[in-house]
C-alpha cells in the first residue's frame, strides 16, 4: 500500500517552489510591462511637448528653423527611431557648435558680431526646455531670458529690461521611451544653465517677434566665456571693454 505521508514531503517541496518560481516570473513580467508602459507614457507626453502638437506653434516655428543633420548627402533615420531599433540612447556628437551669428576675432573685439546681430542684451537664464527639430533628427533647446541690460536693439525695440525674450539653440537631451534622445558638442563648448547670466548675439527667428538665435558667452566675475567654441572675444575678456565696443559698433556707420 502506497504511504502517502512519506512521499508527500518530495511532492510538496517541489510543488512549492515551481510555485514561487511562477509567482516570481509574473512579477517580474509584470514590472516589465509596467516599466515599458511607463516609458511610453514618458514618451506620448514628451512627444506632446514637441514642435508636433498644435499646442506648441512657438516650437514648431523654432524647430522649422534649426538646421537637420544629414549624412551621406541624405537625412539620417530619425532618432526616435534609432531608439526603437537598438533600444538604446540615440543622439548626435557634434564639434564645434554652428555659428548662428558670423563673427570672427576683429579690432574692437565685437564690432562684426554685433552688426550681424538684431539684438545684443545682457540677460539671465530663467527657464529652458529641449525638443526635437521638425524631422525628428536633431535636438535643440528652448531658453527663456529675463533681459538686464540692452546694448543693441532693433527698429522695433523689441527688447526691454525686464522682458523675457526666447533663445533657440542647437543640442539639448529629452526622454523617450526610457532612453535619451541628445545632441551634444565637443570643443568647449558650455551648456547654458538656470541663473546663468549671458551676454547674448540674436538673430530674430522670421514672424516671431519675441524669438532668436544667436550665440552666448557667460558672464563670469565680469568677464565673458565662449559658450559656442567659436571665439569672437578673448577668453576672460573684461565685459565693461566688451560693452563699450558694442555700443560703438551698434551706431549706424560703426567700425567693422
Amino acid at each position: 500500500m502506497l504511504d502517502l505521508r512519506a512521499i508527500a514531503p518530495r511532492i510538496f517541496l517541489p510543488a512549492v517552489i515551481f510555485l514561487l518560481a511562477g509567482l516570481l516570473i509574473t512579477r517580474t513580467g509584470r514590472s516589465q510591462e509596467e516599466k515599458k508602459e511607463k516609458g511610453t507614457r514618458q514618451s506620448i507626453e514628451q512627444m506632446e511637448a514637441t514642435p508636433f502638437a498644435e499646442k506648441n506653434q512657438r516650437q514648431a516655428m523654432e524647430a522649422s528653423r534649426m538646421p537637420e543633420v544629414e549624412m551621406a548627402g541624405r537625412h539620417q533615420a530619425t532618432l526616435p527611431d534609432q531608439v526603437r531599433r537598438t533600444g538604446k540612447d540615440a543622439g548626435v556628437y557634434s564639434y564645434p557648435m554652428p555659428a548662428e551669428v558670423p563673427g570672427h576675432p576683429s579690432d574692437p573685439p565685437g564690432s562684426l558680431i554685433t552688426q550681424e546681430s538684431d539684438i545684443v542684451i545682457v540677460g539671465t537664464v530663467t527657464g529652458k526646455q529641449s525638443f526635437l527639430t521638425e524631422h525628428q533628427t536633431d535636438v535643440f533647446t528652448e531658453y527663456s531670458v529675463t533681459v538686464s541690460e540692452v546694448l543693441k536693439n532693433d527698429a522695433e525695440n523689441s527688447a526691454q529690461p525686464m522682458s523675457t525674450l526666447y533663445f533657440a539653440r542647437a543640442g539639448g537631451s529629452i526622454s523617450f521611451e526610457g532612453h535619451l534622445i541628445y545632441h551634444t558638442f565637443g570643443g568647449g563648448v558650455r551648456p547654458l544653465q538656470i541663473g546663468a547670466t549671458c551676454l547674448l548675439f540674436l538673430k530674430h527667428l522670421p514672424d516671431m517677434s519675441d524669438a532668436y538665435r544667436g550665440r552666448a558667452f557667460l558672464i563670469e566675475n565680469g568677464a565673458l566665456k565662449a559658450c559656442d567654441g567659436l571665439k569672437e572675444f578673448d577668453e576672460g575678456f573684461p565685459l565693461s571693454e566688451a560693452r563699450k565696443n558694442i555700443v560703438a559698433a551698434a551706431k549706424p556707420g560703426g567700425a567693422r
